[in-house]
């Protein structure tokens, strides 16, 4: 089963309850207001559903802000780690500016024990969660 949480113009949030799967897929670059509603709705629903997975398709989104990078650090990182997260599947964007700045959130979560992977294909990051036990 899953549930749609959100759909939009900037992304469409996704919960596969049965998997204890979130997946967000961003549609262009977002920052600001709506890079932090997109990422507290996420969230909301990762911790309503008992998630312990992530599956993020960020190929679409540009580089993070860094008051937006700030926000995710201090705030809302602080915030779903301790809920329970484990694994965590990224598509990155494929564009260098972008994957550097995103190396910087990404050693933030491995530094909280969250287990991450990077993938090209929404398919291989799905079955690879699916491959992990919480």
């Amino acid at each position: 089963m899953m549930i749609s949480i959100l759909n939009d113009e900037f992304a469409t949030i996704l919960v596969y309850p049965e998997k204890s799967i979130i997946h967000h897929t961003f549609h262009q670059p977002v920052k600001g207001e709506n890079f932090r509603r997109v990422l507290q709705t996420a969230a909301d629903a990762y911790i309503k559903h008992k998630c312990k997975k992530w599956l993020s398709d960020d190929r679409n989104n540009g580089v993070i802000h860094f008051s937006d990078m700030e926000w995710a650090e201090k705030l809302w990182l602080e915030f779903v780690v301790p809920s329970g997260w484990r694994y965590w599947a990224v598509l990155p964007s494929n564009k260098i500016k972008v994957q550097v700045n995103f190396q910087e959130i990404i050693s933030a979560f491995r530094d909280r024990g969250v287990i991450i992977e990077l993938f090209h294909d929404v398919e291989k990051a799905m079955n690879w969660l699916d491959s992990k036990q919480v």
